[in-house]
């Protein structure tokens, strides 16, 4: 990380940005490959329902981990850029 205050913050907010930005490809990703199926063999009823539902438990899912698997990350490089000074 830099030495530079705002060039800290800028890339924290850069990787906070990234986080969130893949996160959402991530979870949008998973939700259509779990939903997929009720379009291609035209699924109807309680069928699609309960895949939709369960794409968006899967999808969201998706994000906090992507997310907190990102920010985690940030926090230990924060953490031994910190000790290193």
């Amino acid at each position: 990380m830099a030495a530079d205050p705002r060039a800290r913050r800028d890339a924290v907010t850069v990787e906070i940005s990234y986080a969130a930005v893949s996160g959402a490809l991530l979870a949008a990703l998973v939700y259509f490959a779990v939903v997929a199926p009720t379009w291609v063999w035209d699924l109807s009823g309680g069928t699609a329902g309960v895949l939709k539902a369960v794409a968006s438990v899967l999808a969201a899912l998706a994000f906090a981990a992507r997310a907190a698997t990102l920010l985690v990350r940030l926090g230990t490089t924060l953490k031994s850029t910190a000790a290193r000074r």
